[in-house]
């Protein structure tokens, strides 16, 4: 038979297998607010699928023939092609994002893609058995050509795929190549059973002793939890979108490819030799915050590195042809148990220091030769490793400080003694509030989300970004306070303090988290002391505004932020269109925080404005000398047609544009943000 057909089958699943992937996460990410974990939890739940589909495979090897394999396999991939093709989101209904973001995330993966994607995860495994069984020939090969299909699938994503197709376009591209990949299988069979056969069934575990699976879970648990740490640290300060999640996982694929490529030898002693220095690096890393791409370009390396180092050493480890399904089953369980570890870290730390423990742990791929030890034991390597562990995590520890102090010099009145109130962390990241002097900070990962001085003559000063909001809408008449206000973000709910005594005001906000610390008078005092009626809507801020709890809104303000950008669901012609629905046709004032250090947003807005036919204006808010606690601020503000103001002479800085003829308008269908990127 033709290995070409064999290849064929094997890189277009792998293809398929590993596009499904940002495709399911970006299309679930507005259900949970776009938070930077979303992209882990949907690891999670395609690596235990993973799992699932080694097991499978290797059960149903030492049960059933090549052929009788091939015919239950097809039988199960023509019925999830008739039960759940054409691809659609399928979500639970007894959850909430609010109630259980991860929950809800497994469940709505699981009942739309779950039983498609389990049948491509035992597809690699399966067709080399197949291959091996017609041919006598090795089926290594075809693992490094799976792996290369997996690389192509995941770059083509966000260079291509999500660049050219929208997503409903792309569900149906999707399950066109799920229908291509059966027909490949149909042919595949009929080759088989043409053609005599070198193998029947495999024994089920045996000849692989304990010691050679503790190696390969190890070289499986390492990678697969450090390029989801890797990912998570820089979501956290720029965005959660494809883009950032595909890099670090394309370079995870990469390592598989190079380990088990015919030079993989000379690749692993490479990867084992400069993986010191990248652990070193990286820990350092860590614990600081992004200021350059340059910095993300180290921990993108870095992380290869010791990704080829640990896989390098499953590659070493690989057992005869005959065992590898039961081998491929380990190494997921490996990959399996490093992603339950990071979606399990929010509930076992107050901060994100599964990067650096797991950093660590890959000091012990590194073979004792390469530190210069052939002659000490085992203990004495292990004694080394601990030793310069503990070196890496007390310069990490100096490091850690220096993310709040470089946040505390961006207000005059800061200290350098610092006090922790309160850190915790969810789903939705890592929540502190410090307190210098009386000046109570809240972050959320690198970004602020409110500041309050209780040593200052007036507590409920209004501060930080919000500060433009209050002095751009001071001189606006008692007219536009005589409807509810509504707000997407709650932060340490500073805005509360621009309602006047007994408006009402609906705050949305989907992170339990966020709400528990503004309502606690320990750490803020906006929500109880300021003089507005305000009520806590525990859900996302764009499905609370399509049902609001009031007809109309007088001023909707987006301050929303995942990570330090606005979730991009929020900023879609379906979003907008929403809050128009919810906006005073003649009063309202439609307010978008586009404040964030990567993204030039205000061409987006403008393009949505205009769609809606609103008015919009581009507002930036410098502050002065002698405005300690106010912020620089970049404000959309967009206007109904009939609206009665104009900022165009207000004195501030705020100026009316229009939408270049060029901008693509962002639907749900629709988001691509490559060309709105910058760095400082």
């Amino acid at each position: 038979m033709n290995p070409l057909l064999f290849i064929s089958a094997t890189g277009l699943s792998a293809f398929l297998l590993m596009m499904v992937q940002p495709m399911m996460a970006k299309i679930l990410l507005p259900y949970v607010g776009g938070a930077p974990a979303t992209w882990i939890t949907c690891m999670l739940f395609f690596q235990v699928l993973l799992l699932g589909g080694y097991a499978y495979a290797a059960v149903s090897s030492a049960l059933f023939s090549p052929k009788r394999q091939l015919i239950l396999h097809g039988a199960l991939m023509f019925v999830a092609l008739l039960l759940t093709l054409p691809l659609e989101l399928r979500l639970p209904t007894s959850l909430s994002a609010s109630d259980s973001p991860e929950g809800m995330l497994l469940l709505g993966l699981l009942f739309s893609v779950g039983f498609p994607y389990f049948i491509l995860t035992a597809n690699s495994s399966l067709i080399q058995r197949w291959f091996h069984a017609q041919s006598g020939r090795s089926p290594y090969f075809l693992f490094a050509i799976s792996n290369f299909g997996s690389f192509a699938g995941v770059l083509s994503y966000p260079f291509l795929v999500e660049w050219l197709l929208p997503l409903s376009a792309q569900l149906i591209s999707w399950s066109a190549g799920f229908v291509l990949l059966f027909c490949l299988f149909c042919l595949i069979f009929v080759g088989l059973k043409r053609q005599p056969q070198t193998e029947q069934t495999e024994t089920l575990g045996r000849n692989i002793p304990l010691p050679l699976i503790g190696k390969v879970v190890f070289a499986g648990f390492v990678p697969s939890s450090l390029f989801l740490s890797v990912t998570l640290h820089i979501t956290t300060d720029v965005a959660s979108f494809p883009l950032i999640w595909m890099i670090p996982f394309a370079l995870y694929l990469l390592s598989f490819t190079l380990v088990f490529s015919k030079h993989g030898a000379r690749y692993t002693m490479i990867g084992q030799k400069l993986q010191f220095a990248s652990v070193c690096i990286l820990t350092f890393l860590s614990f600081s915050i992004y200021k350059s791409p340059l910095f993300m370009l180290i921990d993108f390396i870095g992380m290869g590195i010791i990704a080829v180092s640990c896989h390098g050493l499953a590659a070493q480890a690989r057992p005869a042809p005959d065992r590898l399904t039961a081998f491929y089953f380990w190494l997921s369980v490996g990959g399996a148990l490093g992603g339950l570890f990071n979606v399990a870290a929010p509930y076992l730390f107050n901060s994100i220091v599964e990067y650096p423990l797991v950093l660590l742990l890959s000091l012990f791929a590194i073979p004792r030769h390469e530190f210069g030890f052939d002659s000490f034991t085992r203990i004495s390597k292990r004694a080394v490793i601990i030793g310069l562990s503990i070196f890496i995590l007390i310069g990490g520890t100096y490091a850690l400080l220096n993310p709040q102090e470089e946040i505390a010099e961006t207000t005059e009145t800061a200290s350098s003694d610092y006090e922790t109130l309160i850190e915790t962390r969810n789903f939705f990241g890592v929540l502190r509030v410090t307190n210098a002097d009386g000046l109570h900070d809240f972050t959320h990962g690198t970004t602020r989300h409110g500041l309050q001085h209780f040593n200052a003559d007036d507590p409920l000063t209004i501060t930080t970004y919000y500060s433009a909001l209050e002095k751009l809408f001071a001189p606006l008449p008692d007219s536009f306070y005589a409807r509810p206000f509504a707000v997407v973000g709650l932060g340490a709910g500073t805005l509360a303090c621009i309602a006047k005594p007994g408006q009402a005001m609906d705050l949305f906000e989907i992170n339990p988290g966020v709400a528990d610390i503004a309502t606690n008078r320990d750490f803020f005092t906006y929500l109880s002391d300021c003089p507005g009626e305000y009520d806590i809507h525990l859900i996302d801020g764009r499905l609370g505004l399509e049902n609001p709890p009031h007809d109309t809104y007088n001023l909707i303000v987006i301050d929303a932020f995942s990570s330090d950008a606005i979730p991009l669901h929020l900023l879609t012609q379906e979003a907008m269109h929403s809050y128009v629905k919810a906006l005073d046709p003649v009063d309202g004032i439609l307010a978008i925080h586009i404040t964030n250090r990567h993204f030039d947003l205000e061409q987006v807005v403008a393009k949505l404005a205009e769609d809606a036919n609103l008015i919009p204006y581009y507002y930036h808010y410098d502050k002065t000398s002698d405005q300690g606690l106010d912020e620089i601020a970049n404000w959309m503000i967009l206007l109904p047609q009939a609206s009665p103001y104009d900022f165009s002479d207000s004195g501030f800085d705020i100026t009316r544009i229009h939408a270049d003829q060029k901008t693509r308008l962002w639907t749900d269908d629709y988001t691509f943000v490559l060309p709105y990127m910058h760095w400082e």
